[in-house]
């Protein structure tokens, strides 16, 4: 993700397009499919780590999921994560950017700021905090889970709260000092990103092997439709409401920030107090996720114990607390 912000915003430059930026992304994706196709090897499902359950239809997958306290929970409170990263995505590199334009001013040397060289150093934060944060998360909940069996989901709250206030300085602190901006947008990121192999990990051990799939594929639609994919454009929206209560002087029409040059100070500090005000929404939304991921703390280590009853017992049946509830068809049993 960080490496996309570099390579975008080189190869927009280089074209003098920004679309360019946009076109690279189906060469990756090409190479992508390329290498699923030829290099790698899926397992018959719910054999990965030598279960002998017998797969159920989707439709079932999926009720039984929907009761799945754990389950529900952390797809809550992941779309929360997501929607904060969408956000500082697609408007971080064009909030910092107007931050600084709105600073400088008239001063000599503004022209040097410029929405490529934004995006590369945004891109080289966000490259960093990535590396770091997942690595980290995942180290430190292996280390609490020795003391705290419930220790990933409350990795999860408490990173995704503290980022907040770091988050939250990091948007004020953009029109005083951009390398201020950087560094808590790094350590933002840093804790943001602590929780997505935390989450990985949940989602596959409170799920029995043949669901996991549907699971991490269900997972991932809902939080990234509900959260990275919607949150660009929400932001976008509460921005372009915020200005007409923020223009002063100016009366031009709203403009896009990534237009260089067609702005005055005064333009950009609209631009920018407006996209500060939407970004602040982020905040909300951690705070929120960590509230979900702190209520699956309550949870996880008995939806964790069910499962393993159901890889032990090898019927997909029994849902509650290994007790079978009703007959069993022949394609729950192990042959």
């Amino acid at each position: 993700t960080g490496l996309g912000y570099i390579v975008g915003s080189e190869v927009a430059g280089a074209f003098g397009d920004w679309r360019w930026g946009l076109r690279v992304t189906p060469i990756m994706g090409a190479l992508a499919v390329l290498a699923i196709i030829f290099l790698m090897t899926d397992p018959p499902r719910g054999k990965a780590d030598g279960s002998h359950l017998k797969p159920t239809s989707p439709l079932r997958d999926i009720r039984s999921l929907a009761c799945n306290k754990s389950y529900v929970l952390s797809v809550v409170a992941f779309t929360c994560v997501t929607y904060c990263a969408g956000a500082m995505m697609w408007w971080g590199p064009n909030f910092a950017y107007a931050g600084a334009k709105s600073a400088c001013g008239n001063k000599a040397g503004c022209n040097e700021i410029t929405l490529q060289s934004v995006s590369y150093k945004f891109g080289i934060v966000m490259t960093l905090s990535g590396l770091l944060g997942v690595p980290v998360g995942s180290y430190s909940s292996q280390i609490l889970r020795h003391q705290f069996p419930n220790a990933d989901p409350l990795v999860c709250g408490f990173t995704l709260l503290a980022s907040v206030p770091v988050l939250y300085f990091g948007f004020l602190s953009a029109n005083y000092s951009l390398p201020l901006c950087y560094a808590l947008t790094f350590f933002a990121g840093l804790l943001l990103n602590a929780n997505w192999s935390i989450v990985s990990d949940m989602t596959l051990y409170i799920v029995i092997p043949p669901r996991r799939s549907i699971a991490s594929a269900t997972q991932i639609l809902v939080s990234h439709m509900l959260g990275d994919a919607f949150s660009p454009y929400l932001i976008g929206a509460m921005a372009d409401a915020f200005k007409p209560y923020m223009r002063h002087a100016s009366h031009r029409p709203n403009q896009i920030v990534g237009v260089e040059g067609s702005l005055t100070p005064e333009e950009y500090d609209v631009e920018f107090k407006a996209l500060q005000y939407a970004l602040f929404s982020c905040c909300f939304a951690q705070v929120l996720g960590a509230f979900f991921f702190l209520v699956m703390s309550f949870y996880i280590i008995d939806d964790r114990n069910r499962a393993e009853r159901l890889i032990h017992s090898d019927v997909v049946g029994a849902e509650a607390e290994g007790v079978l509830t009703r007959p069993i068809d022949a394609a729950e049993v192990r042959p």
